[in-house]
């Protein structure tokens, strides 16, 4: 045992080790974090047996759908092709009904937000502030 392990033991959690398979399998379909799972998997000090156990189990499951789904979509290039088209119009639709009722609902809390500011008064602004009128005050109201 060297000084730095003694001063600082490495004690993992035991929900971690209960995970960590899990996030070694859902990890590998991550395209950016990939290598930093397999990586954090190695500090966690994951045995090289169960690592490959449960990297292979991953692999095997998504070679057989991307295959699976490569050949259903094979044999159906041409239907596919027309369908996108129409797909791509229906998703362009929904995003522009998603972005306008987003401004409009911006819009809308602006102007609400403003006609509350008119609606303050200059008596409850001073209460909100805290600080007391001056004594002229109902006179610089009046003019």
């Amino acid at each position: 045992m060297n000084k730095v392990s003694r001063i600082f033991p490495v004690r993992r959690p035991l929900r971690c080790e209960k995970l960590i398979s899990l996030i070694v399998f859902f990890g590998r379909h991550l395209p950016g974090l990939r290598a930093q799972i397999f990586l954090v998997a190695g500090v966690m000090k994951m045995s090289w047996k169960k690592f490959l156990m449960v990297d292979g189990t991953s692999a095997l499951f998504t070679i057989t759908l991307w295959g699976g789904l490569g050949y259903v979509g094979g044999n159906s290039v041409q239907t596919l092709k027309k369908d996108i088209a129409n797909i791509g119009q229906i998703v362009m639709v929904i995003l522009a009904i998603l972005v306008g009722s987003w401004l409009l609902f911006r819009y809308l809390k602006k102007r609400r937000s403003r006609s509350r500011r008119k609606r303050l008064l200059p008596e409850r602004l001073f209460h909100r502030l805290r600080v007391n009128p001056p004594s002229n005050f109902r006179l610089l109201l009046r003019t």
